[in-house]
């Protein structure tokens, strides 16, 4: 008899916990940034970021000492849930940038990939940034 409370009150519990975390699924917005303008915060540089469409960005990056990079970029653009964004580009120079943008947390995630010839990686060097994403409205 014991058991079978023990397995009972466990199913109650897992029962409660899922419906629990199917609700705050639920209560998420869904979101698009396609047509969006935001703001990007990294350590050592911002970056201000127009999502023109699914197939193309345009950036422009300062850094903390001032230098300025801009540019337009062919994307690989994936939504992988109702907040979540994978981006992907590869630009003339070879430098590519993969990032997952949470706009729900403000989270971005990003590996950045180049060129090194004296890498023993296929000739590539890579490292990951992590910011934080706003909407310019």
């Amino acid at each position: 008899m014991y058991s079978a409370l023990k397995i009972s009150f466990l199913f109650i519990l897992l029962t409660t916990l899922s419906c629990q975390q199917q609700t705050d699924k639920e209560d998420t917005k869904e979101y698009n940034i396609i047509g969006k303008k935001a703001t990007i915060t990294y350590p050592e540089f911002e970056a201000e970021v127009n999502y023109i469409s699914d197939q193309k960005l345009h950036w422009k990056t300062t850094h903390k000492d001032g230098i300025v990079n801009e540019g337009e970029e062919k994307i690989f653009f994936k939504k992988i849930s109702k907040t979540e964004f994978l981006i992907n580009w590869i630009e003339v120079d070879g430098l590519t940038v993969s990032k997952i943008v949470n706009v729900e947390t403000g989270d971005v995630n990003a590996f950045i990939s180049y060129r090194d010839e004296n890498s023993t990686r296929g000739e590539r060097e890579g490292f990951m940034i992590q910011g934080k994403w706003t909407e310019n409205k």
